[in-house]
């Protein structure tokens, strides 16, 4: 189970970014919580394919860690992959109604 304490900095790898898009493929919500709650995690970095961890959790269908990313400060609901795909439109593709449902209640997400 996981701490509800943030990584003590000693122990944040050089991967962080990498660890967040890893969990956030594979569902592991009590993984991803504590790196979350880490200062200074960069959430929106892509990988080198250019898909951040929203665009795929929003097509693995993780509803628990869209809603965790969304209440994470300064998350780009917006930010498209290198084909110009949005985590809306991959969420909609795939058929996630529910994560669908939750970004179209972020404040600035663009429909078009």
């Amino acid at each position: 189970m996981a701490s509800n304490r943030p990584l003590p900095k000693y122990e944040i790898p050089e991967q962080l970014e990498e660890q967040l898009y890893l969990y956030a493929t594979h569902g592991a919500l009590n993984m991803i919580e504590p790196i979350l709650r880490t200062k200074g995690i960069k959430v929106n970095k892509p990988r080198p394919d250019g898909v951040t961890p929203l665009s795929m959790a929003s097509q693995k269908g993780h509803t628990d860690i869209v809603k965790a990313l969304l209440r994470k400060k300064g998350i780009k609901v917006n930010k498209p992959t290198p084909d110009g795909v949005t985590p809306l439109f991959i969420a909609s593709q795939n058929g996630h109604k529910e994560i669908v449902e939750l970004l179209l209640n972020v404040d600035n997400i663009d429909v078009n």
